[in-house]
């Protein structure tokens, strides 16, 4: 065998050793490799919220995925800054002391239990860290500190102090430590560690190495209603569009129907066509209901507004209906429209966002990095995205 084919077979062992895998949909994600390059691929999720419950005297803002940009070259669109940052995470699902342990708040004690699951992480003292997870369904999530070490088997009490305990909803603590402290425990469900452990990472102002950040520029933010998303997919130079909006002027035609008044416009209709056990609609005016608790009587009571969006059972018809509550007995069309003509002219029209079938935009899309060791991805905007994930390269 001449030295060419000794070269060849070695470039051919290579190529099949680097697997491209993809990652755990979550947000912030992060991802460790043995290698550094270039992504394969990755997909950004939008996001939707609303800071409360929706009047009509008391609109809210739809806020999602992208800041709008109002002067210079990208007048108009919305930004949605990506940092990609290498970090030394001080956690190691392999190497961790892992305990059948909780965190007692009652009496600041760290303490043996069967029923619960907890890691212990080495730390410095008077050093502030951050702990942070992706999973979605993690129940406990709490910290203390402690300055002396469990022993390698048999239960244990030991105190604790400055015990940090986040809500059911939060995914990050942020902690600092006193003088003498040797580790951070930090607890969370038994039934989820090891999902939490596989994106688990502590971090202190040491540990970022690098980090990179990149724009992205789009027509409209990334929005998401229920299960139906907004995203960005690189690999296809695609925005992935699931979501429609609606913004009413007045100059429609509503007409009574039932005990409501209705609007019609064309809009292509989703496969599974009329909305009845989902909520697939948002306003920033009307609280959104499915279908069923639209017609409900409850929901006919004076100055008591609810909005749907459904389409004829027929899918293949491509007429949409926006329906607004009460009855059509307390507001006639004409009065609706006006009122709707007014809030078009005070700069914050009735708007109605709602799922429709999937269309496609193109996109040129930066190249993102994978650094080797630990790398995270996040979005630098007011509403975070729903989710990232990524094929990169173990």
């Amino acid at each position: 065998m001449n030295q060419l084919q000794m070269l060849k077979i070695a470039l051919i062992a290579y190529v099949n050793s680097v697997k491209a895998v993809w990652s755990k949909l979550a947000y912030p994600l992060s991802i460790k490799s043995k290698r550094k390059g270039t992504l394969k691929d990755y997909r950004i999720y939008g996001n939707t919220v609303q800071d409360g419950e929706p009047s009509p005297d008391n609109p809210i803002e739809m806020q999602s995925v992208g800041e709008l940009v109002t002067e210079g070259e990208h007048n108009g669109k919305y930004k949605i800054p990506v940092t990609v940052s290498a970090v030394n995470n001080l956690f190691d699902k392999n190497n961790a002391k892992f305990f059948n342990a909780y965190i007692r708040v009652a009496d600041n004690t760290y303490r043996t239990a069967s029923d619960s699951a907890s890691v212990l992480i080495e730390c410095e003292p008077n050093e502030t860290y951050t702990i942070s997870h992706s999973y979605d369904n993690l129940g406990i999530f709490r910290a203390c500190y402690i300055n002396s070490e469990p022993p390698a088997s048999g239960s244990f009490n030991i105190p604790a102090y400055k015990v940090v305990q986040a809500s059911t909803n939060e995914k990050t603590l942020t902690v600092t430590t006193d003088e003498g402290c040797k580790y951070i425990a930090v607890q969370v469900t038994l039934g989820a560690y090891n999902d939490v452990a596989e994106t688990l990472k502590i971090i202190n102002k040491g540990t970022v190495i690098e980090s990179q950040n990149f724009d992205l520029y789009l027509d409209e933010p990334l929005r998401k209603i229920g299960d139906y998303v907004d995203s960005i997919d690189f690999e296809r130079g695609v925005v992935i569009r699931n979501i429609g909006q609606k913004i009413l002027t007045g100059g429609e035609g509503w007409v009574i129907f039932g005990n409501n008044l209705r609007h019609e416009f064309q809009a292509e209709m989703r496969a599974d066509g009329f909305p009845s056990s989902a909520i697939n609609t948002m306003s920033n005016r009307l609280v959104a209901h499915t279908w069923n608790t639209l017609w409900s009587n409850t929901n006919k009571t004076d100055g008591n507004f609810v909005v749907g969006v459904a389409g004829t059972q027929n899918t293949t018809d491509k007429v949409r209906y926006i329906y607004a509550s009460p009855s059509s007995s307390k507001v006639t069309p004409d009065e609706w429209k006006a009122q709707l003509s007014e809030w078009y002219a005070e700069g914050n029209p009735f708007t109605v966002l709602y799922a429709k079938p999937i269309t496609e935009e193109p996109i040129t899309l930066p190249k993102l990095p994978q650094f080797k060791g630990t790398t995270v991805y996040e979005v630098d905007t007011t509403v975070k995205a729903s989710g990232i994930e990524v094929c990169y390269f173990e």
